[in-house]
């Protein structure tokens, strides 16, 4: 029916985690020296995990193999972070440990786990476990979440923004940066 209120579900907020996660990253690469390097390279050793559990399979992957260990060899002796470690690139922000919490909260909410299980479990007596399934469970915490998915998506904008050669939006972005009570550091 038209009418029907969707209700925000916490497997809805997987965007939301996401964008956080993107956004996080983007100022990261923005302000951290050598950090383009570390995501290549991290990107490159979980393409040489994936493909070895291909491998497994019995497909032939060893050329793939091999360019994803020519490029972590080529990036092993440059300089900047070691690691690809999302609270490493929270905490390296200001307000960083907000960021990873705010992730930490949306991730609970968008992986299965208990989190989900209790959300859409509900006493039940009738039932012969004592709970149910409650398919219309409901989420308080809408608004809030679409206010962090906001923020996050003006950190990543403004991450983009800054990483031009030729800024275009850097006015638009601090009137939506004041609009948002976001700090815009």
């Amino acid at each position: 029916n038209g009418n029907r209120r969707l209700t925000e579900r916490p497997d809805r907020m997987k965007g939301a985690a996401q964008l956080v996660e993107c956004a996080v990253t983007a100022a990261w690469l923005l302000i951290t020296p050598g950090s383009g390097v570390a995501m290549v390279r991290d990107g490159a050793k979980q393409r040489v995990k994936a493909l070895s559990e291909l491998a497994l399979t019995g497909r032939d992957v060893s050329e793939l193999l091999a360019q994803a260990d020519n490029v972590i060899k080529q990036l092993s002796a440059s300089e900047g972070p070691r690691a690809f470690v999302f609270e490493q690139r929270c905490l390296a922000l200001k307000d960083g440990r907000n960021w990873y919490i705010t992730y930490r909260a949306l991730s609970e909410q968008s992986h299965s786990g208990i989190t989900i299980s209790d959300f859409y479990s509900s006493v039940d007596p009738s039932s012969p476990i004592g709970v149910a399934f409650n398919p219309s469970a409901s989420n308080e915490t809408h608004g809030a979440n679409l206010g962090l998915a906001a923020c996050a998506l003006v950190l990543a904008i403004d991450s983009e923004e800054k990483a031009r050669a030729k800024p275009r939006r850097s006015a638009e972005l601090k009137r939506i940066v004041r609009t948002l009570g976001l700090d815009g550091s």
